[in-house]
């Protein structure tokens, strides 16, 4: 069979049947995400006590749920404090942490086919420190809005980062190899990748119409819909992992 065929190892074809095997075979697995959800909203917390008055459940939900926009907001205030500043790259960085945790565990239990929760303390190390760059480089992004810098800050973080946990993970590789490994996949499976990143953002168009609009206009909010948003983002995580998974194995190298 040729390469270009749809059933050929690293064709379209093969890697979607594998990732819809992943996300099959490993349901149980979805806790990770959703808990990585819960977490790093209940670590918005602290800067929404610190940044607002009068704190309710809704207003701490309608923060929590982008908390991207939330911190760029706060940090544009003429009052933020340096207490609410110190707040927020303590939440960053906590929530690089947790994304390392929970995003490497979930990795790698994908990629061997069983729970795995702890990646190793030097994959532990380069995964903080890709979510570390993915956490400021989104209050970067969220910052500069509709420009077209925000674009090609976008562009030129997406193509060293995108596979680099997953190579951390799966192929053991340091950092910079793995930064490196990233740019040449997606170089290698443009089309694959694409693919990916189009249903992250028409998914992600579809939750903020079913959860996101509705929380900004809501003056109370029942903790039950908050938790859907953070199943449902959860949920989503869950299936991008498995694509992105599922096109790295589908694409072995032998380079170092």
């Amino acid at each position: 069979m040729a390469r270009g065929d749809a059933g050929a190892p690293g064709s379209l074809g093969s890697g979607a049947r594998r990732a819809l095997r992943l996300a099959a075979a490993n349901q149980r697995l979805l806790i990770l995400p959703v808990a990585g959800q819960l977490v790093t909203a209940l670590l918005a917390l602290p800067v929404v006590l610190a940044a607002r008055d009068g704190v309710t459940f809704a207003v701490f939900a309608r923060d929590a749920a982008e908390t991207d926009r939330f911190y760029v907001d706060v940090l544009g205030e003429p009052r933020t404090t340096d207490l609410t500043f110190a707040a927020i790259v303590a939440a960053i960085i906590a929530g690089a942490v947790v994304n390392a945790l929970v995003g490497g565990a979930l990795i790698r239990s994908l990629g061997e086919g069983r729970t795995r929760l702890w990646v190793g303390g030097r994959a532990f190390v380069a995964l903080t420190a890709i979510w570390l760059v993915g956490g400021f480089a989104g209050l970067a992004v969220t910052a500069l809005g509709d420009s077209p810098y925000s674009l090609l800050l976008l562009l030129l973080l997406l193509v060293p980062l995108l596979y680099a946990d997953y190579a951390v993970v799966l192929e053991e590789r340091s950092l910079w190899a793995a930064m490196a490994r990233s740019a040449r996949l997606i170089g290698r499976r443009p089309g694959q990748t694409l693919l990916v990143l189009l249903a992250v953002q028409l998914l992600g168009a579809l939750l903020a119409v079913v959860f996101i609009d509705p929380l900004d206009g809501a003056d109370g909010i029942f903790p039950g819909f908050f938790g859907a948003l953070l199943l449902a983002v959860g949920g989503l995580d869950y299936l991008v992992t498995c694509a992105l998974v599922a096109i790295v194995l589908e694409n072995p190298v032998s380079e170092p």
